[in-house]
């Protein structure tokens, strides 16, 4: 049974609870860790303020919960470059996350011309993905191929296995929320990649119904 849950996001970012209020949710879930994850962008001021909220709360629950910050970037261009805070000190964890495929610096392919023509934007993400791989900021690749799923773009055998064996320095997230990854993909994640499980929880409402899923 798996007791943690990696990706739940709080106030600090687009979460409608305070980090504590989740982290006493989790604590009556019965849990053992958590990752407490908000979106950054370049211009993020509140990062210090996060930090310091998650090392008061570890040391307050220690006897209960381990606590873990991380902070989500979206993948602004072709490079695998992040949209980060020049100043990070403290997180522990980095997710990259592709939330639009980029088509150049900051420019994005409109989500309509993904199904439209999914050979294309297939190419974008994977010229994209393959980058943040060699990437050394992010640890977490979150939701793997959701942005490519939500338009019915599914990954071939050849694009799997590139991924799976230019990641193996990577943390591949398995996302409830988006159900990503899935297939093959998913199956050869979990023999052959380093994982962590995430529900994407906004909420302590939404923490608490992704655990019936986490936990079976």
């Amino acid at each position: 049974m798996i007791k943690e849950d990696r990706h739940i996001h709080s106030k600090f970012s687009d979460g409608l609870n305070t980090p504590e209020e989740l982290v006493k949710t989790a604590i009556k879930i019965g849990y053992n860790k958590i990752c407490i994850v908000d979106h950054v962008r370049e211009n993020t001021l509140w990062l210090p303020d996060f930090v310091n909220d998650i090392l008061r709360l570890r040391k307050k629950y220690d006897s209960k919960i381990e606590i873990l910050s991380g902070i989500e970037a979206k993948v602004i261009n072709l490079k695998g470059d992040l949209d980060l805070p020049k100043n990070i000190e403290g997180v522990d964890f980095v997710y990259a996350a592709i939330h639009r495929i980029p088509i150049e610096e900051r420019k994005y392919l409109p989500s309509g011309e993904i199904s439209v023509n999914k050979s294309r934007a297939l190419a974008f993400w994977f010229t994209a993905i393959r980058k943040v791989l060699k990437n050394p900021i992010p640890t977490v690749i979150a939701h793997p191929a959701a942005i490519l799923y939500q338009h019915g773009v599914y990954l071939p055998k050849k694009v799997i296995n590139t991924l799976i064996k230019e990641g193996k320095e990577k943390i591949f997230e398995i996302n409830l929320r988006h159900r990503a990854p899935r297939g093959e993909f998913l199956t050869k994640v979990l023999k052959k990649s380093k994982v962590i499980y995430g529900s994407d929880a906004h909420s302590s409402d939404e923490l608490l119904f992704w655990s019936n899923w986490i936990r079976k």
